[in-house]
């Protein structure tokens, strides 16, 4: 099954992000931040590069018990 993304974001996901934003910075900072983000383009990038780019480690391997 593949999934499929919705072509365009929804206006309820701005108002998560600006809650979201709003735990890290000012209010009026992550409103202009959100603001730029409805003016921004969509962007598609594989897993594993957003992976990359957030530099976290790699989780350890697991094995069945």
């Amino acid at each position: 099954m593949r999934i499929r993304w919705a072509d365009t974001p929804e206006t309820h996901d701005y108002t998560a992000a600006k809650s979201y934003l709003n735990l890290f910075m000012a209010g009026p900072v992550a409103k202009r931040i959100v603001a730029g983000l409805k003016r921004a383009k969509v962007a598609e990038f594989k897993a594993k590069d957003i992976f990359r780019a957030s530099a976290l480690p790699l989780l350890p391997l697991r094995t069945r018990t």
